[in-house]
C-alpha cells in the first residue's frame, strides 16, 4: 500500500478485530461523544446496513437514463457519506472490505482510483446490492464543522468534489441500476433530542448536536 488511494479505507486489515468499523474524515471535527455512541448503538441494531449522519441522494432521470447525484441534505436519501459512518466489518460470512476490492468492477474501482473520489458511493452501492436494504441516518445534523478548513484547504463541501461526484454518476451507470441505490425518508433519533419534554432515567445522548 505505497499509494494513497481513497478505497484503501475499506481494507479489511487483520488488527481490526472488532465488528463495527467507524469510519471517518480529519475533516469532521464537531461530533459529540453521544453522537457517536447513538450512532453505534443504531448500527448495533442494524448491523447490516450503512448507518452515518451525512445523507445524500442520487436521481434517475428516465427519459434520458442519467444518474444525478445531489449533494444537498434531504428527508429522502439513498446514500450515507462514510466520512462519518458505521459499518460492518464482515457481513454473512464476508468482510465488506475484502468484496468492495474483489466485488466491484475493477473499471468502477479505477474511476475511484483516477477522480480521487465516490468510494463511499461504491460502498453504498455494494452494501444495497448485497442486503437490499438502504443506509439509515441518525440524528438531524446537517452540517459538520471543519475547524482546520481555513488553513489546510480540506472541505467536504468544496466544489471540486461536486463536480468529481458527478462525474462519477456519469460512468457508474454502465454498473449500476435504478434500484442499486435504495431510498429511505427514515432518520433514527434519541427520544431527549426529538421530545425537549421527555426525562430519560440517565443523561444519555444529551450531548447532540445542533443544525
Amino acid at each position: 500500500m505505497k499509494e494513497c488511494h481513497f478505497s484503501n479505507r475499506f481494507i479489511a486489515f487483520p488488527e481490526v478485530t472488532t465488528e463495527a468499523v467507524f469510519s471517518l474524515d480529519d475533516d469532521i471535527g464537531t461530533l459529540s461523544v453521544d453522537e457517536i455512541e447513538f450512532a453505534y448503538q443504531t448500527w448495533r441494531e442494524n448491523p447490516e446496513r450503512l448507518v452515518g449522519f451525512l445523507p445524500r441522494s442520487d436521481m434517475h432521470n428516465e427519459s434520458n437514463g442519467i444518474y444525478v447525484y445531489n449533494s444537498e441534505s434531504s428527508k429522502n436519501m439513498s446514500i450515507i457519506v462514510t466520512g462519518a459512518a458505521f459499518y460492518h466489518k464482515g457481513f454473512y460470512f464476508q468482510y465488506y472490505g475484502i468484496l468492495y476490492h474483489n466485488f466491484l468492477p475493477i473499471l468502477m474501482r479505477n474511476c475511484i482510483l483516477a477522480v480521487k473520489n465516490c468510494e463511499d458511493i461504491a460502498m453504498n452501492f455494494l452494501i444495497s446490492t448485497l442486503t437490499g436494504k438502504c443506509p439509515l441516518k441518525v440524528m438531524l445534523r446537517k452540517k459538520f464543522g471543519c475547524p482546520d478548513c481555513s488553513t489546510n484547504g480540506i472541505s467536504i463541501w468544496a466544489t471540486r468534489q461536486i463536480v468529481q461526484r458527478l462525474e462519477c454518476f456519469d460512468k457508474f451507470p454502465a454498473w449500476i441500476s435504478e434500484k442499486s441505490f435504495i431510498f429511505s425518508s427514515f432518520r433514527y433519533d434519541s427520544l431527549p433530542y426529538r421530545y425537549s419534554s421527555f426525562t430519560p432515567l440517565d443523561d444519555s445522548f444529551r450531548q447532540v448536536g445542533t443544525l
